[in-house]
């Protein structure tokens, strides 16, 4: 398929400049404009996406202050297991408490 070629009037400063930025890169100015068209089109799609970084980043500030607003509470440390105490029954006398026995003869009473 054959393309078709079409004449424009430009001013002769733009196509000294168009034709500066061709021969380097060894465009012709077809290629040239070309080129510069794409670069516009990927520019849209940078600005945009520039558009919904910044807006993501003030989210994320907003995020961080209110994280930062909410009281602290301690962390459990690493490697330990968050375990609630057994409650400790009433009433029995200070050395059962806390006593490691008192659950191994507690089982030994289903045997």
């Amino acid at each position: 398929m054959s393309q078709k070629y079409s004449t424009i009037k430009i001013l002769t400063t733009v196509k000294t400049r168009l034709e500066d930025y061709a021969r380097p890169r060894g465009l012709t100015l077809s290629a040239a404009v070309n080129e510069l068209l794409d670069k516009a089109d990927l520019l849209e799609v940078l600005l945009s996406i520039k558009e919904l970084l910044e807006e993501q980043n003030k989210l994320l500030r907003e995020q961080n202050a209110l994280l930062r607003s909410l009281p602290l509470r301690p962390l459990p440390k690493a490697g330990a297991e968050a375990s609630t105490p057994e409650p400790e029954p009433l009433g029995l006398p200070s050395f059962v408490e806390g006593n490691p026995w008192v659950k191994i003869i507690a089982s030994r009473g289903g045997e």
